[in-house]
């Protein structure tokens, strides 16, 4: 950490603590950069990192960070918490924990340094190359004999969930602290129930007594002859959300309803995302409403009468886009809670509540380990990316 003394470091409010957190990731990414509008630029890798302190006390600090490229078609964060003898102390750790995890396997990623080649198939053929950071480990686990340990375990299931992203990054967490057992997998910060229930599996194998903990990154980056690049960015799909939830807030009848699905769908020149936007959305709010029951990450897509498409959410380009515009306008207010509502009512989720609690007095929201699988019914000219 910067030449601070600790009691003046006591006396710094949350805030301006970024400018001693760029500074010192300066120093210890040993590479050539500039700091510039309370981000860390790195020439080199064309790579931008904007550190956010969440919390900072006497001895325990989180760290925020956001990373993007001009070669990535999204933003990666990664959240760095560190435990300390002192704020000074437990900054300093929560950055070591970001510059030699993460950021391990973004400077592998953009000297090229790849360890897999895959390839997957949705709506298309698809060319990925694989990355990894270096395993963080902290506290009682067992040593790390095998650097592929933990690829091992998900190796054969993440090409199941890349649709046609040009980077997508998986982040693994392990954890135990006696019989207390964490195991998480993120696919691009999602957490993936499926996956994370085989780390918590490959945790359970721990012959250990005290809190530790193992994490590492993976990055799969799609070949530019497979990638065909997305048409819309979060800040339009957001903007999307906001025209879909004024619109349907005006809708009364199922007629009106088609009539909305058409008219939008004319408005934006794009009527596979106006049938995402009115499928997706109130499964959304449903799964926001109802967070008891488990919402599986395959779903089931009808095409007309004819054609099954089973995918998981992450391959869809639009659907977590989607679910963080939804979150984010009802967090500060701009679907009401009269709007939520009436998204909820007509979600098929909602709809196989209503019908367990009315034909076999069963309340799901009260049920340990429900389960709702989601199917969408769309047109059969819809095109899935």
């Amino acid at each position: 950490m910067t030449d601070i003394n600790e009691k003046d470091f006591e006396k710094i409010e949350t805030e301006d603590l970024n400018y001693y957190l760029l500074e010192n990731m300066k120093e210890m990414t040993g590479e050539e950069s500039q700091i510039r509008d309370n981000t860390l630029f790195i020439p080199e890798y064309s790579l931008s990192i904007r550190p956010q302190t969440a919390k900072s006390d006497s001895n325990m600090a989180v760290i925020n960070y956001y990373l993007y490229s001009e070669n990535w078609d999204r933003e990666i964060f990664e959240c760095s918490a560190g435990m300390g003898e002192n704020r000074k102390q437990a900054l300093s750790l929560a950055e070591q924990g970001f510059i030699f995890g993460i950021m391990s396997g973004i400077k592998y990623m953009m000297k090229n340094e790849f360890f897999k080649e895959i390839k997957t198939e949705f709506n298309g053929p698809h060319s990925w190359k694989m990355y990894s950071s270096d395993i963080v480990a902290m506290g009682d686990v067992p040593d790390t004999i095998n650097p592929k340990e933990i690829w091992g375990i998900i190796e054969n299931e993440i090409p199941k969930y890349l649709g046609n992203q040009k980077i997508s990054y998986i982040k693994v967490f392990a954890a135990k602290n006696k019989d207390d057992i964490t195991g998480e997998c993120r696919i691009n910060d999602e957490p993936i129930k499926e996956l994370g229930e085989l780390i918590t599996q490959y945790i359970s194998n721990w012959n250990t007594k005290n809190f530790g903990l193992k994490k590492q990154f993976f990055f799969a980056v799609q070949d530019d002859e497979t990638y065909i690049p997305y048409p819309y960015n979060e800040e339009q799909i957001e903007k999307f959300v906001i025209e879909t939830a004024e619109m349907f807030e005006k809708v009364e009848t199922e007629k009106d309803l088609d009539y909305m699905l058409q008219n939008f769908g004319d408005k934006i020149g794009d009527y596979d995302l106006a049938e995402e936007l009115m499928g997706f959305i109130p499964e959304i709010c449903a799964e926001r409403a109802f967070p008891n029951i488990n919402y599986p990450e395959k779903v089931i897509i009808y095409m007309g009468e004819d054609k099954k498409l089973e995918v998981n959410k992450s391959q869809i380009a639009s659907y977590y886009m989607i679910k963080k515009a939804v979150n984010h306008m009802i967090d500060h207010g701009h679907i009401m809670k009269e709007l939520y509502h009436k998204f909820i009512s007509i979600s098929s989720a909602y709809n196989v509540i209503c019908q367990a609690l009315e034909k076999d007095k069963v309340d799901l929201t009260k049920e340990e380990g429900a389960v709702i699988s989601t199917a969408y019914g769309f047109s059969e000219t819809y095109k899935i990316r």
